[in-house]
């Protein structure tokens, strides 16, 4: 069962992901992220920011839940512009 709370969003579907040229991803999931204590991006997107540590992993594990339908736990940091994503984990049978 999907639900956020003010610092994360847990086993979430994947909606939608937008990457910018400038390399930033945003991300929306299906739970409601209107709880999570941060700004969201154009209100409903969380932000992975280009550049920061961990980008590409964080990015990769994203795209491959993304593409296999598969619930992920998102944890943003919290009050931050953009509802910047601090790292995303999963569980074996999620």
């Amino acid at each position: 069962m999907a639900t956020c709370t003010s610092i994360s969003c847990e086993d979430e579907s994947i909606l939608a992901m937008m990457t910018t040229s400038t390399g930033d991803v945003y991300v929306k999931t299906s739970g409601d992220m209107s709880s999570l204590s941060c700004t969201r991006s154009q209100g409903v997107y969380a932000t992975l920011i280009h550049g920061t540590e961990g980008f590409k992993q964080i990015y990769a594990t994203l795209l491959a839940h993304y593409m296999a339908g598969m619930p992920i736990s998102i944890r943003i940091n919290e009050n931050s512009i953009g509802c910047t994503i601090g790292y995303v984990y999963t569980e074996a049978g999620s």
